[in-house]
């Protein structure tokens, strides 16, 4: 399952998938799709922060994760989390 919540500066995911390989392959599909510039890893809390100016490569990937791979895309409120 991927989660992702919008905020005020962009998006922050975090993936729970338990295979992996597929999880491997996700981040990698997420580094390629999503530049450098518009991508944060922040390890305290174990997610991505995907820059607003990446919407559409982002969405790109989502449908991509989800139609490829089968992964569950959640979007979550932010006061959800």
């Amino acid at each position: 399952m991927i989660k992702i919540t919008a905020g005020r500066r962009g998006y922050t995911l975090r993936l729970q998938v338990q295979d992996a390989d597929l999880f491997r392959l996700l981040i990698d599909a997420l580094k390629r799709r999503i530049p450098r510039f518009a991508r944060r890893y922040d390890a305290n809390e174990r997610c991505w922060h995907i820059s607003e100016e990446a919407t559409s490569d982002l969405q790109k990937w989502l449908n991509s994760a989800s139609r490829s791979y089968g992964v569950e895309v959640l979007w979550v409120a932010p006061e959800d989390q």
